[in-house]
């Protein structure tokens, strides 16, 4: 071995491979750091795969039928899912696949339920007080169907938009924040709440702790 060229050669390479990592150090300092505190959530209780491709489906492409959705992997999925809706949502969602909720109380009426009155949505059986609750149910069934799987959760029914404050809310268009469902006017404002949450709250007057505190949960 040539110690007068080794010897350089290694001092070097450690020199190197100490710029690499302090390289490495600034980069990771310098990374922005995830913000702590509550998430902004947007539920999903659509069929994970496509039932006609057997991909990953995506929660914007879908076919709905009688306030059921049928979710897909493409544009060209979705075309054929318009055309056999009945068949794919039967591969979507399979009979021996039911979840039973067993619901003791009503998702609409919120009222103990004592009957044999129930429903089938998107892979579930949900209890009803009565027959005519299924068609208050299908009226935002999302929604409704959130709220019923997660019961800790307090819904502030909000009519106008959190983001777009003159704007009405709109069906199945919400998400979850700290505890609570708030209601929206389009898919792309759960994206703009995250963005600085504790500003759109105090701009829109809404106090998450006052809301929790009056719904007693």
């Amino acid at each position: 071995m040539n110690l007068r060229t080794s010897f350089p050669s290694l001092t070097a390479a450690l020199i190197l491979l100490a710029a690499a990592a302090g390289f490495a150090s600034t980069a990771e300092d310098e990374a922005p750091a995830e913000k702590a505190g509550p998430k902004v959530e947007v539920p999903f209780h659509g069929n994970e795969r496509c039932p006609i491709m057997d991909k990953p489906a995506k929660a914007n492409k879908f076919v709905e039928k009688n306030g059921e959705r049928v979710h897909v992997c493409c544009s060209k999925c979705r075309r054929l899912l318009k055309a056999d809706f009945d068949k794919q949502y039967a591969v979507a969602y399979p009979e021996e696949k039911i979840v039973d909720l067993k619901n003791e109380r009503c998702p609409i009426m919120g009222e103990e339920i004592d009957g044999d009155d129930t429903m089938l949505f998107q892979g579930y059986r949900i209890r009803l007080c009565c027959p005519g609750c299924e068609e208050k149910f299908r009226a935002d069934p999302r929604k409704h169907l959130t709220l019923l799987l997660n019961p800790e959760l307090v819904a502030l029914n909000n009519e106008r938009c959190p983001m777009m404050r003159e704007e009405p809310t709109e069906r199945d268009n919400f998400f979850v924040y700290d505890g609570v469902l708030i209601d929206t006017c389009c898919s792309d404002c759960p994206e703009m709440f995250a963005e600085d949450p504790e500003k759109a709250l105090k701009e829109a007057g809404i106090d998450l702790q006052k809301v929790k505190t009056a719904s007693g949960k």
